[in-house]
């Protein structure tokens, strides 16, 4: 919308001396600077395809928390990634605009060398090299040698998430810690998409699982676990994390599936309390396991998700005894 901003001013006339109510509007003008702007924009050089950012700004919205997925703290898009270094940095590394360890780093044509973002917005206010005062444009700046890249990548940082992590690791590898390991990092139930809202650290999703009644494999009645019926296929599911499943299985030569042989006290099999020796697994995470090797369904059952969904089927209990005769055999 074209906002017309009409003031009433008072101008002095120097011939006549006299005083004129004038009422002056400033659409020319508007449409005019507006104009000078859309011309300078289109004669501004683009940037080469080298120079496009690398360090992507991925946000992670956790209700009314928003971190950066690459560094875990929360800073504006398009700027600098931030990271706690528990060593002192060599000076040579250090950017002379933001005074941090470099992070996207570009070599200007007088052989100085800058984070990206840094050097970016510093142009955009003045049009000279921030080390010798040299005329500098955007197209004048270059990427850093990969040689650069790699020593800033090995430079030791600590994760962010202090209160539940005190791991220290390569700036480089931040990212996968963050993602999958750290304890501290903030996920969401995995059964959100039933209507479960619950957001909190890695470390307490288990606890949260145990006593979430959002699961497939819950009575919307009772909140209850629903039992596995005897010869009838049932999907259960059983919370994970990095915890171990309890369970010795092996395989099934007749039918396909693994056989439950043995459930171990310390496992979260045992505290589900619903699986039983005898019981043979058909499914895994909704993946058919009766035609796969032993080794996959192993592989599989050791994976550290948060939760895991296994089909199981189980046999009369005369059938069941047989069953594990002929296994003993």
């Amino acid at each position: 919308k074209l906002v017309l901003l009409q003031e009433l001013y008072l101008v002095q006339s120097e011939r006549s001396r006299g005083i004129v109510c004038k009422l002056h509007y400033r659409k020319r003008e508007f449409e005019r600077k507006k104009k000078k702007q859309s011309n300078m924009s289109s004669e501004r050089p683009k940037r080469s395809s080298s120079l496009r950012k690398s360090n992507s700004f991925k946000i992670k919205r956790m209700g009314n928390i928003i971190v950066c997925e690459s560094c875990g703290q929360g800073h504006e898009p398009g700027k600098n990634h931030l990271y706690d270094y528990p060593d002192n940095m060599d000076d040579d590394l250090l950017c002379r605009i933001c005074l941090q360890p470099l992070v996207d780093p570009v070599d200007t044509v007088c052989s100085h060398t800058f984070c990206y973002s840094c050097i970016k917005s510093h142009l955009r206010m003045q049009k000279t090299c921030p080390a010798d005062r040299r005329p500098l444009k955007e197209k004048d700046i270059k990427p850093s040698s990969i040689l650069v890249r790699r020593i800033l990548d090995k430079l030791t940082v600590v994760c962010p998430n202090n209160a539940y992590c005190d791991q220290t690791m390569p700036r480089s590898a931040l990212e996968v810690h963050l993602k999958h390991h750290c304890p501290g990092s903030y996920i969401a139930c995995p059964r959100g998409d039933n209507g479960c809202s619950y957001i909190g650290p890695r470390c307490q999703l288990e606890e949260h699982l145990w006593s979430c009644n959002y699961g497939n494999d819950i009575d919307g009645k009772t909140g209850m676990r629903l039992p596995i019926i005897e010869g009838q296929a049932t999907t259960i599911e059983i919370p994970k994390g990095t915890s171990d499943l309890g369970l010795s299985v092996s395989w099934c030569e007749d039918s396909g599936g693994l056989i439950i042989e043995e459930i171990f006290p310390e496992g979260n099999a045992y505290q589900d309390a619903r699986l039983c020796v005898g019981d043979r697994i058909l499914e895994i995470d909704d993946q058919d396991f009766t035609q796969k090797t032993l080794a996959q369904a192993i592989l599989a059952l050791g994976a550290t998700t948060p939760l895991l969904s296994l089909t199981v089927i189980r046999e009369p209990a005369n059938e069941a005894e047989t069953a594990l005769v002929e296994l003993v055999r």
